[in-house]
């Protein structure tokens, strides 16, 4: 476990003290910072649960985990967890870069790049958070009034400058950062520098094309930079250049110097855009041509647009390209320029500079682990770099020990009082996925359907419709936040939390398109289409769409996919921005509740083996990136999940909170028989005593592994009370009246012994009724939250006063009474206000999760208090949460 504060300065205070004034861009409520800002917060490692008093029990786990680390690692595959390898993240992340399971790439509020990641082969599948020196965006700048007339170009980052003689040290590092801040609001993202001339105002507009309902653009792998730079002298011109640079690798340094990496220049008069291209090798097959076509390479391209008034014409003299003239361009020209610049959405982007010059200038190559030198006495000379010639051949591939770059920039005249604007694209194109197994498959990424199978075509098709269509992105963005954005009674941290919890639709998430270990060959594939439009000529119902295979991990940490206890808390989102890929991923763990895998694996805190997945059981995950995901299933080998008395109904909750938001009748119908398996399951494996009831024993068995239980739970008795009255709700959604009343008589039946938590003196539920009756669960009527506010069932299955007393109860006691109500909810807290200790088999002495404050737990127990009327109440739990995590 690590243990680390993340921010000096609760979120929404310092925020609001930062005042963004121009009118040329507005910035909506967001995350804000001062590019100098210093947290004070400590990041020191502090020792896991998992080593507790109990040195003999905990020894055992230890040397179980290391064991099966060591051995998978030895066997060519990642671990899905390794506790052992800290990981102590650093405050540096921003908004990240890219569309949905396609690829991304994070920058940070100070300028830095990193948390790189493709899931390409040979890339490791956990992203560092060390920083991509070279992806950097710098800044020339010339005004006769400052430094005596004299040019002056900076990197627009605060970090110090490297050593002497260290990686890029030539560059001019160290912007002070105090007239400079970052605003991030996912999916877009602001960055303002009022320095280092306070007479010049650069605004860039970071924008992923994020967007509710969209799943074709959403999945394109690409951002754009948006620079509005403005000149706020009203007598003096200014000159501007604005320089991208991007490392052909990922950021892990013996890759990246392997040797093999190819840059080149290329012009798109199609996409209307020129830049280049780097092409990553990520094995040594690839290396050797090898590989082709499966996954072991994969392109980065940045790139700005052409101009229609710029003829890009290769000076001889001058050796970079640039307009034809440096007069003014004609009256026609400036209203074609209008047009097509016009605004878009709330952000005015807008070209106001009639009479501009612009000259696009490049370096195809540099070396990134040298001193910049190359780079930068061309750009900090006049803010143009000079290229290879023609002459000298366009391509250019790395030798081994030397990692390589690349290098655009742009540069502009800005008129008195006028502005200008510079657009950078950049795509990530790793249209293969190579999944381990054995046998290893190939899949192609969800984005590939929509662009051409060359990957020069796909690569320079990414850039140019990101290019072209940042205005449109921009406007929908606006379209689907700004209803809460302007909604007043709403605070502004909670807007800003609301859209960046988001981030993880990017950073953690991966779109399978189709296999293409299996693929058809063509004339069968061209009659099977052929098949599909004669049915609809003959006005069969057409297929239902095809959304490939989305996962969702389930931490920077763990390689698992869409676990099914994080989905419970974390799917929000996709059911109401992305219904139809959570509809998706419904339906795969209907289809697996059925199957079997008799692989007997040793379970680590257990200690003793059981099979893989059992018929019946709810997956409590899709399997691990690292292997066979989405057939090999559970890939959770610290506990036996098929004993956990929660998921099943978690399960039938999700499924019927899916129904509830789209009124889709056919999702319902198609996976109900499932549904019920997942009851029968219980009733059959955890009704102990036959009362009707489920009962837990102590071991392992539920979401709170290591939080000690027996008999009737609060947590596990009330979900599976609200399955029970959801599987109601669904037969009389379907006209089963027979199956309506069969389920609807045994909801009462374990209603009436449920009944028997409550305490009437102390106006709680009760933990259990076996060994914790005085403990106080946060999130104990979880289920009934689920059934009464959520999917809406009908009577209550928790009297309101009954719910909102228990609700009290947890206000006072576990987040008042928790590091003095400032950390969010404490997971379990004793009546007389003492933390709990309870624990589970393998070490008794300290608490499990019972002593922590789970983000999503947090935020579930703010919507129960908002449901039930707390509106106070609500606010509270979710102000001390955003503070601490934000």
């Amino acid at each position: 476990m690590i243990g680390y504060e993340c921010f000096a300065t609760p979120q929404g205070e310092e925020d609001e003290r930062i005042i963004h004034h121009s009118k040329l861009v507005s910035i909506p409520p967001s995350w804000r910072r001062r590019l100098n800002n210093v947290f004070t917060g400590k990041y020191t490692e502090i020792p896991s649960n998992l080593w507790g008093s109990n040195k003999l029990s905990n020894l055992r786990v230890g040397w179980r985990l290391k064991d099966y680390v060591n051995s998978t690692k030895q066997k060519g595959y990642e671990p899905y967890t390794d506790p052992l390898t800290t990981h102590i993240p650093k405050p540096l992340q921003g908004v990240p870069i890219g569309g949905l399971g396609s690829g991304s790439i994070t920058r940070g509020w100070t300028g830095d790049f990193s948390s790189f990641r493709t899931f390409s082969k040979g890339v490791p599948l956990r992203p560092t958070s060390e920083v991509i020196l070279p992806n950097q965006f710098s800044l020339w700048i010339k005004r006769k009034s400052v430094n005596n007339g004299n040019s002056l170009a900076t990197v627009l980052n605060p970090r110090y400058a490297p050593g002497k003689k260290k990686p890029l040290s030539e560059w001019n590092w160290g912007l002070v950062g105090e007239d400079s801040y970052y605003c991030g609001l996912f999916p877009r993202a602001w960055a303002v520098y009022e320095e280092p001339d306070e007479q010049t105002r650069l605004i860039c507009t970071q924008i992923s094309p994020v967007m509710k309902d969209n799943y074709k653009e959403s999945s394109y792998p690409v951002g754009v930079f948006v620079w509005d730079i403005e000149n706020l002298n009203p007598d003096e011109e200014v000159e501007v250049s604005i320089m991208m640079t991007f490392l052909n690798g990922t950021g892990n340094d013996e890759v990246d110097a392997r040797g093999g990496h190819e840059n080149t220049y290329f012009q798109n008069e199609k996409q209307n855009c020129n830049g280049i291209r780097m092409r990553h090798v990520t094995n040594e097959e690839d290396k050797a041509g090898k590989n082709e076509g499966k996954g072991g390479h994969f392109n980065i391209l940045m790139a700005t647009e052409l101009n229609d008034r710029l003829s890009a014409k290769y000076n001889q003299k001058k050796s970079y390209f640039e307009s034809e003239s440096d007069s003014e361009t004609s009256s026609s020209d400036s209203e074609e320029s209008s047009k097509s610049n016009s605004s878009q959405g709330n952000n005015n982007h807008d070209d106001t500079d009639e009479n501009k010059t612009r000259i696009v200038s490049w370096k195809q190559v540099f070396r990134a682990n040298g001193t910049g030198k190359e780079v930068w006495q061309d750009f900090s000379k006049d803010g143009v770099l000079i290229p290879l010639r023609e002459d000298e051949g366009q391509r250019f591939i790395s030798n081994a020990g030397s990692s390589i770059g690349a290098a655009l920039a742009v540069k502009v005249k800005i008129k008195p009082g006028c502005h200008q604007r510079i657009v950078f694209s950049l795509a990530i194109d790793s249209p293969v996925v190579c999944l381990p197994g054995p046998p290893e498959i190939l899949y192609s990424k969800y984005y590939t359907r929509f662009f051409p199978s060359d990957e020069i075509e796909r690569g320079e098709a990414l850039c140019g419709v990101a290019l072209s269509k940042w205005r449109e992105w921009d406007k929908a963005i606006d379209a689907w936040q700004s209803p809460t954005l302007s909604d007043n009674r709403l605070y502004y941290w909670y807007k800003s939390a609301l859209f960046n919890e988001l981030y993880y639709l990017l950073y953690g998430t991966i779109w399978l398109n189709k296999d293409l270990s299996d693929k058809k060959p063509k004339d069968e594939e061209e009659e099977e289409q052929s098949k599909n439009k004669e049915k609809l000529k003959e006005g069969e119902e057409e297929e239902e769409e095809d959304m490939g295979l989305f996962g969702i991990l389930s931490s920077q940490e763990s390689l698992t996919i869409n676990h099914i206890d994080n989905h419970f808390y974390a799917s929000f989102p996709l059911i109401m921005l992305f219904p139809k890929i959570e509809l998706s991923i419904m339906k795969f763990f209907a289809r697996t509740i059925t199957a079997v895998d008799v692989e007997e694996r040793l379970l680590l805190f257990y200690g003793f083996v059981a099979r893989r997945k059992v018929f019946g059981s709810v997956a409590s995950d899709l399997g691990s990136l690292a292997f066979c995901p989405f057939k090999k299933l559970n890939a959770e080998i610290l506990y036996d999940t098929s004993l956990f008395k929660d998921i099943n109904s978690k399960f039938i909750l999700l499924a019927l909170r899916d129904y509830s938001f789209t009124k889709n009748k056919q999702f319902l119908s198609s996976i109900i028989d499932s549904l019920e398996t997942a009851v029968l399951y219980q009733f059959e494996n955890f009704d102990l005593k036959k009362t009707g009831m489920i009962y837990n024993e102590g071991n392992y068995d539920y979401t709170f592994p290591e939080w000690n239980t027996k008999g009737i739970n609060l947590y596990c008795s009330t979900l599976f009370l609200a399955a029970l009255k959801s599987l109601t709700f669904a037969y009389e959604v379907l006209g089963n009246t027979e199956k309506k009343i069969f389920y609807d008589t045994a909801f009462s039946r374990a209603q009436f012994i449920h009944d028997d938590l409550y305490s009437p003196s102390k106006t709680f539920y009760k933990f259990d009724l076996k060994t914790n009756s005085e403990i106080i669960m946060a999130s104990g009527l979880s289920g009934a939250y689920w059934t009464d506010y959520i999917i809406k069932t009908g009577t209550p299955i928790i009297p309101k006063q009954k719910f909102e007393e228990h609700l009290r109860t947890v206000k006072k006691h576990n987040l008042d009474r928790f590091e003095n109500g400032g950390a969010g909810v404490v997971n379990g807290m004793k009546w007389d206000g003492r933390m709990d200790e309870s624990r589970g088999v393998v070490d008794k002495s300290g608490a499990g999760a019972s002593d922590e404050a789970w983000v999503g737990v947090c935020y579930e127990v703010s919507g129960m208090m908002m449901a039930s009327g707390m509106v106070k109440e609500a606010w509270e739990v979710s102000r001390s949460v955003v503070s601490w995590v934000w």
